[in-house]
């Protein structure tokens, strides 16, 4: 069995400001990759910051949207996993 390696990212979270959230995120995932780290765990929710969607709504975001895209983006390059949280819209439809 091979043995991974875990690290845990602590960083200040912005509440709203989801690109500089993002930019922190990559620069701290880039350090922990080229630690060996393999599984990379950041804050709870590190990408918009732990934000109210009644007085931010702009901040709540789509699982599909370009925001998760390039945190998605963040680990294609490497074999490592991320572990991010955010915000996110509940597509809920009363049809479902």
């Amino acid at each position: 069995m091979e043995n991974l390696t875990v690290g845990l990212i602590q960083m200040h979270c912005e509440k709203g400001v989801i690109a500089q959230n993002l930019e922190s995120t990559s620069r701290y995932f880039a350090e922990a990759v080229a630690r060996g780290i393999d599984i990379i765990g950041c804050p709870e929710m590190s990408i918009t910051g732990y934000v109210d969607p009644t007085r931010c709504p702009e901040a709540i975001l789509y699982l599909d949207g370009p925001e998760v895209t390039q945190a998605i983006e963040l680990r294609a390059q490497t074999a490592a996993q991320i572990v991010a949280e955010l915000a996110e819209v509940y597509a809920f439809s009363a049809s479902s």
